[in-house]
């Protein structure tokens, strides 16, 4: 799937909803694919993404009444916790960026170079660092 994600019109401002004016002029994406076990269970998913010449900015609403998130850190298995994915695909690399962020904020992020053959790199803590992220929910959720 494509997704054209649009230029802000001026320096994005991190925030943890689509409240701010900025967030106008990104697509609105309804993500209806699920990885995993087939479930009946599907949250409402939207997400619109903006760049700007320092960086990019995503923005996820989820609507779910059954929600997890027990990881305490970075590049932990966030998959076990409420979360979301994302890929990058830069044009010229033949690899791939693997972004997943649980509610609470915490990511897992790699870069692939082959996903079936587990060839990939788990990247540093001082990359992640550099991401800003924000979230409308408490750091730990263990109903």
């Amino acid at each position: 799937m494509a997704y054209v994600v649009r230029k802000a019109q001026s320096t994005l401002v991190p925030c943890a909803n689509g409240t701010d004016p900025q967030w106008k002029r990104a697509v609105e994406l309804v993500l209806e694919n699920t990885i995993g076990p087939e479930s009946s269970h599907r949250p409402k998913v939207n997400v619109k993404m903006l760049y700007d010449d320092t960086g990019i900015a995503g923005l996820f609403h989820v609507d779910d009444r059954y929600v997890v998130g027990r990881t305490t850190g970075d590049q932990q298995m966030v998959c076990r916790d409420s979360c979301v994915e994302f890929f990058v695909h830069p044009d010229g690399d033949p690899r791939y960026y693997n972004f997943e962020m649980s509610c609470t904020g915490n990511l897992l992020l790699y870069h692939i170079t082959d996903c079936r053959k587990n060839i990939y790199e788990q990247m540093p803590q001082q990359e992640l660092d550099g991401i800003v992220r924000k979230s409308t929910l408490p750091r730990r959720i263990d109903p």
